[in-house]
């Protein structure tokens, strides 16, 4: 399991247990702008997840196509 992913996890877990707090909340908007920063494989697909966790559908969707492109080369 990758850094990124033990990371979401646990941020997820937090989220959860707090109800959607403002603070987990922020703790996700904020991983995902250290995420967005990687150009790694897997933290774009982890960065998928909590785009769709802080439901960002559109852009959970535009970065979940273009790894698929990209694969698909």
């Amino acid at each position: 399991m990758n850094e990124f992913l033990k990371e979401y996890i646990s941020l997820k877990e937090n989220f959860v247990k707090q109800n959607e707090s403002s603070e987990s909340v922020l703790a996700l908007y904020e991983f995902a702008d250290r995420l967005s920063k990687y150009t790694e494989k897997e933290a774009t697909e982890v960065l998928v997840d909590v785009y769709q966790q802080l439901y960002m559908m559109e852009s959970a969707y535009k970065l979940y196509a273009g790894i698929k492109i990209i694969t698909e080369i």
